[in-house]
């Protein structure tokens, strides 16, 4: 089971392989706390058994209306209202 959360541009959904993350079998919400403590919510993660990391697909941000942006080894993540 992994523990924590990995960005990965190459996942087309989030996943986890935490039951305890879901009420209906499958796909899910997890409310997912940064390390500066800022809070985001991933919906439609998925269940995957098995898997060695929890994983945070950046194209699934972005398509919420997120920037991700990689710069000196760090991670920022913006979200962007629009009207």
């Amino acid at each position: 089971m992994g523990s924590g959360w990995f960005l990965d541009s190459g996942a087309s959904f989030h996943m986890t392989d935490d039951k305890s993350f879901f009420s209906v079998s499958g796909v899910g919400t997890v409310i997912f706390q940064m390390e500066h403590g800022a809070r985001i919510t991933l919906t439609d993660v998925k269940y995957v058994p098995g898997l060695k990391r929890n994983l945070v697909s950046i194209a699934m941000l972005e398509n919420r209306g997120y920037d991700v942006v990689f710069s000196k080894g760090k991670v920022f993540l913006r979200h962007i209202f629009t009207r």
